[in-house]
């Protein structure tokens, strides 16, 4: 009883705000896992039968090639920053640390777009 007082007390605008905006991104999450087991209609099975097997293969290929290529340029990237001094390297240095900014802003793209 004391630890909900505890959080009756800590209760804010902004902690209010912040579970309604997780509920609202999560919403299409819960959906699926709440209709997860119901008999599946026919645009599933069109799917299934049709498209699924090529989905699953091409996403392993991009995967798979994806990771194959960041990991070869980043590898031959890094050896270069750090093996040799050329110019504008200072720069390189950190603007190579940049596309690490890009992941969120894909997901906020792709989660727009669905």
């Amino acid at each position: 009883m004391r630890t909900l007082r505890f959080l009756i007390n800590k209760l804010n605008g902004w902690s209010v705000l912040s579970v309604i905006f997780i509920l609202l991104i999560l919403s299409p999450n819960i959906d699926i896992l709440i209709h997860m087991f119901n008999k599946p209609n026919g645009n599933w099975l069109h799917i299934k039968a049709y498209l699924l097997k090529d989905y699953i293969i091409n996403s392993a290929i991009l995967v798979t090639m994806t990771g194959l290529f960041c990991t070869l340029a980043g590898t031959i990237m890094a050896w270069l920053i750090s093996a040799y001094n050329f110019p504008l390297r200072n720069f390189f240095k950190w603007a190579l640390i940049l596309p690490l900014a890009i992941p969120p802003y894909i997901a906020a793209y792709t989660y727009n777009g669905i």
